[in-house]
């Protein structure tokens, strides 16, 4: 219910288009307003996975876009794809893939953050790579960190919870 109100996710049931039948309607919001959304579907029987807002219908497309980033503050974590964020909270944004953009650049580097810290799936490691490259030209504590599990949604709430900690918190007491 927390994670319900908080990002503002809707469920489609059996009703509206049929593309939209079964899936999580994920709205992408920045700075208090909807701009794009994504739907995901909960079958995990349909391709695509991800249906998104065409680009001639959103206020900014979605590759324009980086889920959740109101939420930081100094330092971030990115990871592919909005279930990720919600098991990761605040601080955390997707860039829907692990394909990214100028835009999405620019507007990183516009936050003058402290550290990043990118968190692909297991088997995106080279476009984790690839990523902080571009991100080094304007952050000079930009970090990769290698999950234990297939994907950053599947971590258990004390992998959450260390990551947060370590990666997020500017003064962690021991």
């Amino acid at each position: 219910d927390e994670i319900i109100y908080k990002y503002k996710l809707r469920a489609c049931y059996n009703i509206g288009r049929i593309q939209f039948k079964y899936r999580i309607f994920i709205p992408i919001i920045i700075n208090n307003q909807t701009v794009c959304y994504t739907a995901r579907d909960v079958t995990n029987s349909r391709e695509p996975r991800y249906l998104n807002c065409p680009n001639q219908n959103a206020i900014t497309p979605i590759k324009n876009c980086l889920y959740n980033i109101d939420t930081v503050a100094d330092k971030m974590i990115i990871v592919e794809g909005p279930f990720d964020v919600l098991r990761i909270g605040d601080g955390c944004v997707a860039t829907f893939g692990t394909e990214f953009t100028e835009k999405q650049i620019k507007t990183i580097a516009e936050l003058k953050l402290k550290k990043i810290t990118i968190i692909f799936d297991i088997d995106a490691q080279k476009q984790a790579v690839n990523l902080r490259k571009y991100l080094y030209s304007f952050c000079n504590d930009v970090e990769i960190f290698k999950i234990n599990v297939k994907d950053p949604a599947e971590l258990n709430i004390n992998s959450v919870g260390e990551i947060r900690k370590r990666f997020l918190r500017t003064n962690v007491t021991k």
